[in-house]
């Protein structure tokens, strides 16, 4: 240990410059220019049950929480490019990301810097890391307005694709009455002895019967298809609703980590040149040492020749 105290000491110039001069501008430099803030928003999450327990929502885990539920559904949508594209269209056009090479620059980050943390049961909070503040604020307002009209639209395909399957299930229907009718009003016209008395029994006329059963059948299925074509247009209609008013901002995109060291993951880089430094100053001490052959030490020098010193001749001194 001595000697490389020994060696520290006699070069100790060499090694002021790699363990202060070069790493203290080094880690400011770092902290400053890699420097990144965070932002984050908070939502609030209902349940579809409080609107109207027939009210389904697409891709709604009835046994997981609300804020998990959308938690899933944000994830899921920023995994995908189409979503990452128009949430960095509409920060763009709204002027929170300056410029086109900016927004490329960003495109890298969004995916991988943007964390959705369920708070609670209804609390939902979105948190964005990036080098510039305005920056984070934006893309954060951008992910919630995406993420609401992404809902809307899959809400509003998917009660779409119900009503018009119904609709064109009730038209099918009110031709079949109507082909029905004609056929039961054909059949009395071709026999007008066969008008229907109120005495009149089943049974007695098999193929009227069949026509009147056929009606019938048929009255009852467009019924049936009326009443789900309205209860589906009802449920559209409040699921849309609910879709539009179920997530709310509680707390807008706001800075929470900022100042001179931001985050915090710029002090880890500046760490890590630090340690760097470090590193290079302790490999040039140890090369130091074992090119030096010199033996500076009476118990060094007996260690290495396994002989013993019988005198030594001290440092004389110029008079």
């Amino acid at each position: 240990m001595a000697r490389y105290v020994e060696i520290l000491f006699r070069h100790w110039l060499r090694f002021a410059l790699v363990l202060i001069v070069l790493p203290v501008p080094a880690t400011v430099a770092t902290v400053v220019y890699f420097r990144t803030y965070e932002a984050a928003t908070n939502l609030w999450i209902d349940d579809p049950s409080t609107l109207n327990a027939n009210v389904k929502v697409p891709g709604w885990n009835q046994y997981v929480t609300p804020a998990q539920n959308q938690a899933d559904a944000l994830s899921q949508m920023l995994a995908t490019k189409s979503f990452d594209d128009a949430l960095l269209d509409n920060a763009f056009q709204n002027g929170g990301i300056d410029s086109a090479a900016e927004q490329q620059q960003i495109r890298l980050t969004v995916p991988l810097n943007i964390k959705v943390v369920p708070q609670g049961t209804h609390l939902l909070s979105i948190v964005y890391s990036c080098q510039r503040g305005s920056v984070c604020t934006a893309v954060l307002s951008a992910t919630v307005t995406v993420f609401h009209e992404r809902l809307t639209a899959i809400q509003k395909d998917q009660q779409d694709l119900a009503v018009s399957f119904l609709e064109s299930q009730v038209k099918s229907a009110r031709d079949h009455l109507k082909a029905s009718q004609d056929a039961l009003q054909k059949y009395l016209a071709a026999h007008p002895g066969l008008l229907l008395p109120a005495s009149y029994q089943v049974g007695m006329n098999p193929e009227l019967d069949g026509l009147e059963l056929q009606l019938q059948q048929d009255t009852s299925s467009l019924t049936s298809l009326e009443g789900q074509l309205g209860q589906a247009q009802y449920v559209a209609a409040a699921a849309a609703r609910f879709v539009d008013i179920s997530t709310r901002t509680v707390d807008p995109p706001r800075i929470t980590k900022g100042g001179f060291t931001g985050d915090g993951s710029s002090v880890r880089r500046a760490l890590v040149v630090l340690a760097v430094c470090i590193s290079a100053a302790a490999a040039y001490l140890l090369f130091l040492a074992w090119i030096d052959k010199t033996a500076r030490d009476r118990k060094e020098l007996e260690h290495r020749l396994q002989i013993p010193v019988l005198a030594t001749i001290p440092q004389l001194r110029l008079e």
